[in-house]
């Protein structure tokens, strides 16, 4: 049988407008269809953080049952009718960004090889290398807990989750409070990777890794206290929720509590405490913040706004309406947007038009022109608006199509049909990429550049999308002949 995958995604806390049934996504998914009524609709993301709960599995009994599995293996008394159990919440941050590094270390080569009577010869040559990449990471925003996992990692990506509300809250579980703010957890992530270059025995030069653009959620990961008194013998076990795991053992009472018990058996959760992994002095904020300071997420029908008819259920953050041909933006722009545009290669009406963001600069961004302009005096820096994997494939498409982008014949677009990709990235999140990618570019020419160099205001901006045929293993612009990229693009830079 083949194993199940596990499958991301988030079960919406709340019910379709339509029909009142409940509703599920994927978590890169922001329009779906009701399952129970067919109706188009749309989620809408909150302007601060979101904060999510993964939802605890365990039943008491499947609790006690892994719990006497463990002191069994253990040659420990079973449990008995001292059991106690105290369920939590503990809450992680979350943290997607793009991480920009700088890496130069000597490499050493083999000239001559070594024989019995020869050492060999070897030259030393200085190696240089620049990349952007996505990064995700969690840490721990709740109080110190003996046991308690600094990180989730990845198992944030692929388990449930549900955006947090009192509802979704487990009758038995306790949500801890948040003590270390998002602003603490960036800088001791960006202080770990300022080390990363410090202790690499063959660096040389600059070595550096901006952390830049980073977007914060909260999550909340559900865990068991378990306490046991069987025989005169006392232990404590700490369960992971999803899995029944047992994280953590011990067999001595807490006499560091306030009354001299443990936290499971006062019945409150334990005191904000510095935790081992905190020797940068991470003390826990005055006024510890709550799930309900954080954004939730809303949903809507997925409508016109200006004829209010339906719109296609294609996961895209603009659309032109089949009805009234008016443009919708799922997101308000931080530049004005003067339309959408595309050209058409003649006698190629089967290519696949993909999209781009291009946006206009005036001459007080010289410097950006300069990065991305090639041998036409472009004034445009032209971003992918579909997903790629990789940032540094969506750089060098970036540079490519900025260049080619004045020989590009345009034409209003009045109608879209199935030859249109979705555009998966929007204007605001095409800033912040075009930031980063002329970054990218400032370091190859001075590693001493910083993100502060960067000058990129554009005036306006404007979606237009290229016609590419496929050919082997990559794409290639119908147009010119001359942009490539690889057939092979998905999640989005994050």
């Amino acid at each position: 049988m083949t194993p199940k995958k596990n499958k991301a995604g988030f079960s919406i806390g709340v019910s379709c407008p339509g029909c009142g049934g409940e509703l599920e996504l994927q978590e890169d998914f922001f329009v779906l269809s009701c399952a129970h009524c067919g109706s188009i609709l749309r989620v809408e993301m909150p302007d601060k953080p979101a904060a999510f709960l993964i939802r605890g599995r365990l039943q008491k009994n499947e609790i006690r049952f892994n719990v006497d599995r463990f002191l069994r293996e253990q040659n420990q008394p079973l449990t008995d009718s001292s059991l106690q159990i105290k369920s939590i919440y503990y809450p992680y941050w979350k943290v997607n960004a793009m991480l920009v590094r700088v890496r130069n270390r000597m490499e050493r080569r083999e000239i001559r090889a070594a024989s019995e009577n020869d050492t060999g010869e070897y030259v030393e040559k200085e190696h240089s290398e620049i990349s952007a990449t996505s990064y995700t990471a969690t840490a721990a925003a709740g109080p110190w807990m003996e046991g308690i996992p600094i990180a989730v990692g990845m198992r944030s990506e692929f388990l449930k989750m549900h955006p947090y509300s009192p509802d979704v809250v487990q009758e038995s579980f306790d949500p801890l409070p948040i003590v270390r703010s998002s602003e603490h957890v960036l800088n001791k992530t960006i202080r770990k990777f300022a080390s990363f270059g410090e202790m690499s025995y063959d660096s040389v030069g600059i070595n550096k890794s901006d952390l830049l653009e980073p977007q914060f959620s909260l999550v909340y990961f559900p865990f068991h206290i378990v306490e046991s008194y069987c025989g005169g013998d006392y232990n404590r076990l700490l369960l992971d929720g999803v899995t029944g795991r047992v994280l953590g053992h011990r067999t001595e009472i807490d006499i560091g509590s306030e009354d001299g018990s443990s936290p499971a058996s006062n019945g409150s959760p334990p005191r904000p405490a510095v935790g081992p992994d905190d020797t940068d002095g991470d003390i826990p904020e005055e006024e510890p913040l709550t799930p309900e300071s954080f954004g939730t997420l809303g949903v809507e029908f997925h409508r016109c706004t200006n004829c209010n008819e339906d719109l296609p259920d294609q996961q895209s953050l603009v659309y032109v309406c089949r009805n009234c041909q008016e443009v919708v933006y799922l997101e308000r722009p931080q530049v004005p947007v003067v339309g959408v545009h595309h050209a058409i290669a003649p006698n190629r009406r089967k290519d696949e038009l993909f999209p781009f963001w291009s946006f206009r600069l005036d001459g007080g961004d010289a410097g950006s022109r300069q990065v991305f302009a090639g041998i036409y005096d472009s004034d445009r820096v032209v971003i992918p608006a579909f997903s790629i994997a990789s940032i540094e494939a969506s750089y060098r498409l970036a540079q490519r199509m900025s260049t080619a982008a004045p020989q590009l014949p345009l034409e209003p677009t009045e109608m879209v049909d199935e030859r249109y990709r979705p555009v998966e990235i929007g204007p605001n999140r095409a800033i912040s990429l075009a930031r980063v990618m002329i970054y990218r570019k400032l370091l190859s020419r001075n590693q001493s550049s910083k993100i502060d160099d960067v000058q990129f205001s554009p005036v306006e901006g404007s979606l237009i999308f290229a016609p590419f045929h496929p050919q082997s293993y990559f794409y290639v612009d119908s147009m010119l002949g001359a942009v490539t990229f690889e057939k092979v693009y998905g999640a989005a830079p994050a």
